[in-house]
């Protein structure tokens, strides 16, 4: 979890080392990185070493680009130490320190005799002290080799060599005088002072014994009682009883005297608990001053659980001997003290455990009123010149040559013998550097071409292990119909509009024969005496029944029967821009909207024949007359012009007649009275029937290779949505795949078309989370109908091997995997990534990204879609695709590679019928029109009113989608399959001139509207407050109100004895003395306790007041009334940390998504369950020891124990200090704890944070009792 912070870090580190700092001779074989533990040095070697622990890509690069070369050139080693120094701190920031190795190189590798330490305290040195005793300590006794470790804070004078102030010489002072003078021998000479530097004792007089004094039975009984009540010496007076102390704690209490029992034997006087603690000391009389049996245990057991390993009992009490001259009573004193400040976790380090015994140390003086100072000053006196054995520098360099020698001599010896060559491993790595080299430099080139991110872009996400589905219809079907019906029966519903037929028909899409038993039962329990609601839910019921019975035996169908919707913006009078979907007022259904979709409008019809011709005879008789041409003239020349293109436009074969074309004319109706009445006139057809091309139509190609509007093609798609308007569409059986149906979406419409079909669809998403799937869940829920499945699966669109993968997981059919086996016959690949304000100045990695994505992955996709089909022979059904195009070309610019990606896709047009896939694939082309409401369009919705105005359409998503699925109809999937289809869905925007600054006028006008109304707004509430006041005035201003939490605690409803009077037979019957009443309910459960559990299971998410009452249990928020930082009264919820108000409305977008991920049934924290890591579940292993361990320490007791239990196979024995050893001999077993990787990662688990002392219960119970117990105490409290 630290390797996020790599990347910052060595930002860091590239500010403030520069490669200028960089000094290779002073890190070349000196420098050792605690990453690999192998002294610093550039090689190809060692680049790939740490590139192996690492994954870095600057190592990659380097390593791919590696040339041995370089190595003379002092300026590329520089460079070259630089990336690797830099790397090496930046990654040693999240990997582990490797100092055993580290060590085994400077003691071994290096043989140093003198280890320094510079840091704030003795760590490393602690643990280098440790390594030299048992594995160099031998060694080094037998080579007379002297090893010292120091520390920068705690051996000043070891480390820095002092000049002392020489006495100026008295200028009349005889020479015999200064001889006869007793002078100290330390300010003899300064030549003296060098040879025997005095070395001064360590902090707190090292040396000086301090008086004995016995452990009195007071400091034994005090420690036991603040030890069992977790409290410190001070907070716990002498002057009180246990009783008073354990505040009647009986448990405790008799805990207490037990230890006591156990320390002073019979000595305990009776009703010792109501004795203060002094006066219970003064009472024992066979007190040794040593410490007891209980004392002597817990001793121990501190020594042995708090300090790290071998840092034994003897080795502290040898510390505080040494440091601190205290002898076997006083230290006995002071380990007692440590009773009461046990470490929270067992130390890291000896120099953690001497540090701890130094803290101890300061608190047991200032206890007894000890100095240890004045204690050690007399050991000072004598500590002056010791001499120092020295050893000539040249001989022991000699000596060591001559042992590195000798070991090379048998280590080749051993080679020879073994057939080994000692310098294979460096031939080979000679020539890897030269490979590496090219491979970094491979690595180089790629990064620089296509950038970060896109090579973030393309890494894979796809795991089929992931894939989520979504198939129990008849779950929801029931808890549909209990809804409806139950909506019927509490009078909710009345009458049944759009939206109740809505949900009828999604319902009976769901019929099944258990939905039927299931709506059966609940008619016939349906009592229709108890009034109107009844007897109309009964009638609607049995409705439904018949319905769903006669849905029973035919397929699902998407049936759509909601009202088409047009935008419609408002400027209020105070300004403010609104938009909303309104009603359209001459569409009540669809079937009108496919009848105004195929009237066309203004700019789609056609100019006939005979006005082309007339336009042409103008022009002719203007341009004979251009030598006297005027301003009007040419004016009239570039409208008539202008007329004529946009009519050639239209057609290239306009002036040609054809019988056989099909005329989709704007009828009277659809023109306006004007029009109706011009026809009843008596005027011809031709003035009145105008020839339209309609909003929704198709097109074919011509020979030209140019596709034109196609009557015939586009009377069968318009026939096939009446059809879906009359009678729906089926997609039973029907195997889907989409990509790119996020919220809010084309895709997700069509989405749910499917589904109410009976579809099985795969979809794909780039944002696999919890919301993510809520939300396909919520789509299921709604529109799931019978037989239909939605399986959602993580994928990147822009990863080949995703696009592979998911291919797979569609077709593979293998038993032994959990893919699925399907046959597509639709894919529709929606996937896209906008890319605004990309001008070709900056086309970048993201655009190449986008582009992979919408192209180049698509067709590779298709393409892994028809190699599987050809593996299996599935060539006499092929999938229909569903290609989005656009009729953006470059109209709006600054849109990066998205027009030409949308373009490059209109050449599968042609190689549908040049390449060798069109029996596996066909092709349907969607040029998808202004669509309101989507995320890409969101902010043209306030413009989409004007827009329609000019004679063009915008379409809802419900509406496009509605089109979509048209195309997926067996009619236009039989067309595709024998030529591709272009369907032309973009309602006309391709005839309007200047479309970008049309936008730009409209959007202008809109704002320029709101500007001067909100001025007016502003001038009139002036006037108001002139004439009427101020008071008045704001009578009249709207107010923000902030919603404020509303917690209810209701008391239960009494019954009256008339209720009850059917019970009145029980009287005399019941024992009301044995009667359990329930007075209310309470529980502590993962959501919580049971009200915000409810919330979540009835409604799925938590209300205002659920998440005010999780964030303060768990710790989020507390309730403040005082002052707060900023001396303000205040009353109300607080930030738990800052302290900072927080407000009931904020709380919930605040701290919700933390609520969420804390609480319920979720992954295993392992903070919530002591340290229980289910990646390394804790085991036990028997192990029987082949030969004799080394002893440890241990106390009489345990060394007892162990013998008790281990019988011939320890050895225990007491030593001269009065320690216990104990060594495990051969055949004794051992106990080894192991971890296993556990495949239950997800648990039930009370709410992160959850604190049973915030409830009330007080800290020093909520400590001693189990956690079980604080859950059954809350759980009791909150149910009564």
């Amino acid at each position: 979890f630290l390797l996020s912070g790599v990347g910052p870090f060595r930002n860091f580190l590239l500010k403030k080392l520069r490669l200028n700092d960089i000094n290779y001779g002073l890190l070349k074989h000196l420098f050792i990185p605690n990453l690999t533990a192998r002294p610093f040095e550039v090689t190809k070697d060692y680049f790939e070493e740490v590139h192996e622990l690492t994954g870095s890509a600057r190592i990659s690069r380097v390593l791919k680009n590696w040339d041995d070369a370089h190595l003379a050139d002092s300026a590329a080693v520089q460079r070259l130490s630089h990336v690797l120094l830099i790397e090496l701190l930046a990654y040693q920031f999240a990997s582990p320190v490797r100092w055993i190795e580290t060590q085994d190189h400077l003691f071994k590798g290096y043989g140093i005799e003198r280890f320094i330490e510079i840091g704030p305290s003795p760590t490393l040195c602690g643990m280098a002290q440790r390594t030299l005793k048992f594995k160099y300590e031998a060694y080094d006794d037998a080579i007379a080799h002297r090893r010292s470790t120091l520390c920068y804070s705690k051996n000043e004078k070891e480390l820095y060599y002092n000049y002392e102030t020489e006495p100026e010489p008295e200028a009349e002072a005889p020479a015999a005088a200064a001889a006869a003078a007793p002078t100290p021998a330390a300010a003899a000479s300064p030549v003296a002072v060098a040879a025997t530097p005095v070395a001064a004792p360590p902090a707190g007089g090292a040396g000086g014994a301090i008086d004995e004094v016995p452990i009195k039975a007071i400091d034994i009984i005090h420690t036991i009682v603040c030890q069992k009540l977790k409290k410190s010496l001070d907070e716990v007076p002498v002057a009180k009883s246990i009783k008073e102390l354990v505040g009647g704690k009986s448990t405790l209490q008799n805990e207490i005297l037990g230890d006591l029992q156990k320390e002073f034997g019979n000595d305990i006087p009776e009703k010792s608990e109501e004795t203060p603690l002094n006066e219970l000391a003064g009472s024992i009389t066979s007190f040794g001053g040593a410490l007891g049996k209980h004392s002597s245990s817990q001793v121990a057991r501190l020594i042995s659980s708090k300090m790290p390993g071998g840092f034994t009992q003897s080795s502290a009490r040898g510390y505080l001997q040494s440091s601190y001259g205290l002898g076997p009573q006083r230290q006995d004193g002071l380990l007692l003290l440590g009773l009461t400040q046990e470490p929270a976790a067992r130390l890291g380090s000896e120099a953690d455990a001497k540090s701890w015994l130094d803290t101890l140390a300061q608190a047991y003086a200032k206890k007894t009123g000890i100095s240890y100072s004045s204690a050690g000053a007399s050991a000072g006196a004598g500590a002056g010149g010791a001499a120092v054995a020295v050893v000539n520098s040249e001989a022991f360099d000699k000596a060591q040559r001559e042992q590195k020698r000798l070991i090379t001599q048998q280590l080749e010896v051993l080679a020879r013998y073994l057939g080994v060559d000692l310098r294979m491993g460096d031939r080979a790595f000679e020539a890897s550097k030269v490979e590496n080299g090219m491979l970094q430099a491979e690595v180089d080139l790629w990064m620089e071409e296509h950038g970060e991110f896109y090579a973030n872009g393309i890494k894979p996400s796809f795991d089929a292990r992931k894939a989520r589905t979504f198939d129990s219809y008849w779950n929801w079907a029931r808890q549909d119909a209990l809804i409806l019906y139950y909506e019927i029966l509490f009078g909710r519903l009345h009458e049944v509009d759009r939206e109740i037929t809505s949900r009828c028909i999604r319902l009976m899409n769901r019929a099944n024969p258990a939905l039927m038993r299931h709506m059966a039962y609940h008619i016939a329990k349906t009592d229709v005496t108890k009034g109107e609601t009844y007897k109309l839910a009964r009638e609607y019921a049995e409705m439904l029944y018949e319905n769903c019975e006669v849905a029973l035996v035919h397929p699902p169908v998407y049936k759509d029967v909601d009202f088409p919707t047009a935008p419609h913006t408002e400027i209020t009078a105070s300004g403010d821009i609104k938009y909303s979907e309104v009603q359209r007022p001459a569409e009540r259904k669809l079937l009108d909207y496919v009848r105004n979709m195929q009237a066309g409008g203004e700019l789609t019809q056609f100019s006939n024949r005979q006005r082309v011709e007339q336009n042409l005879a103008k022009i002719y008789r203007i341009i004979k007359q251009q030598n006297s041409m005027k301003k009007d003239s040419k004016l009239a020349i570039q409208g008539l012009y202008t007329d004529v293109l946009r009519s050639l436009r239209m057609s290239p074969n306009i002036m040609e007649e054809s019988g056989a074309r099909r005329i989709f004319s704007r009828s009277r109706a659809s023109l306006g009275p004007e029009a109706a009445s011009a026809g009843t006139a008596g005027a011809p057809a031709e003035s009145t029937l105008k020839e339209t091309i309609p909003f929704l139509h198709l097109k074919r190609k011509l020979s030209t290779g140019e596709w034109e509007f196609n009557s015939r093609l586009t009377g069968m798609y318009l026939d096939v949505l009446t059809e879906m308007c009359k009678n729906g569409q089926t997609f039973e059986n029907k195997n889907v795949l989409m990509t790119g149906c996020g919220k809010d979406s084309i895709g997700a419409e069509v989405l749910k078309g499917l589904l109410t079909g009976g579809a099985k669809v795969v979809v794909t998403t780039s944002r696999y989370n919890r919301e993510t799937m809520l939300y396909y869940q919520g789509i299921y829920q709604e529109c799931g109908a019978r037989g239909s499945t939605l399986i959602v699966v993580p994928f990147n669109q822009g990863s080949l091997q995703d696009v592979k993968n998911l291919v797979e997981f569609v077709y593979d059919d293998s038993p032994r995997t959990e893919n699925l086996g399907w046959d597509l016959d639709y894919v529709i690949p929606f996937a896209a990534i906008p890319e605004q304000g990309r001008e070709i100045t900056d086309i970048d990695s993201r655009s190449e990204l986008a582009h992979r994505i919408m192209l180049t992955n698509l067709l590779r996709l298709l393409g892994e879609i028809k190699t599987r089909k050809a593996a299996r022979g599935y060539d006499t059904r092929p999938a229909q695709v569903i290609l989005p195009l656009s009729p953006n070309h470059g109209l709006f610019g600054s849109d990066g590679l998205y027009s030409e990606s949308k373009i490059a896709l209109e050449t599968l047009f042609n190689r549908w019928y040049s390449e060798s896939w069109a029996a596996y694939l066909t092709i349907t082309g969607t040029v998808i029109g202004w669509t309101r409401g989507t995320g890409l369009m969101n902010a043209n919705n306030i413009v989409a009113e004007g827009i329609e105005k000019l004679g063009v359409r915008t379409f809802s998503t419900q509406e496009m989608a509605f089109n979509i699925l048209g195309l997926m109809h067996p009619t236009i999937n039989a067309l595709s399959q024998s030529e591709p289809v272009w369907a032309d869905l973009n309602g006309g925007f391709q005839f309007i001139p200047d479309l970008k600054d049309a936008t730009a006028r409209l959007r202008a006008s809109i704002r320029e509207t709101s500007e001067i109304k909100k001025a007016v707004a502003a001038d009139s509430s002036l006037d108001f407050k002139a004439v009427a006041g101020a008071k008045n005035e704001r009578m009249h201003k709207s107010r923000v109100v902030k919603p404020r939490a509303n917690h209810k605690f209701p008391f239960p409803k009494h019954s009256t004895y008339e209720e009850l009077e059917h019970l009145r037979h029980l009287q005399g019957m019941v024992n009301l003395d044995k009667v359990v009443v329930v007075t209310g309910y309470g529980e502590v459960g993962p959501y919580g306790n049971a009200e915000t559990r409810w919330e979540m299971e009835a409604f799925g998410e938590f209300s205002m007041e659920g998440c005010i009452e999780l964030a303060w249990i768990m710790g989020y928020i507390k309730h403040f009334n005082g002052r707060l930082k900023n001396k303000q009264l205040y009353s109300g919820w607080v930030d738990a940390k800052t302290e900072e108000p927080v407000e009931d409305k904020d709380v919930k977008a605040r701290y919700e998504k933390n609520i969420l991920e804390h609480t319920g049934i979720r992954l295993i924290e392992s903070e919530l369950l002591d340290g229980y890591d289910p990646n390394k579940k804790p085991m036990l292993r028997e192990l029987q020891i082949e030969h004799d361990m080394e002893p440890f320490e241990a106390s009489p007791e345990e060394a007892a124990n162990f013998k008790l239990r281990n019988d011939e196979k320890v050895d225990i024995w007491e030593n001269e200090d009065g320690s216990w050893s104990v060594r495990f001999l051969k055949g004794a077993t051992l106990m080894v704890p192991k971890a296993l990787r556990f495949d239950r990662l997800v648990a039930s688990q009370i709410p992160t944070g959850w604190d049973p002392v915030r409830y009330g219960i007080p800290k020093d119970i909520a400590e001693q009792i189990d956690p079980i117990t604080c859950y059954v105490l809350v759980a009791t409290v909150e149910s009564l």
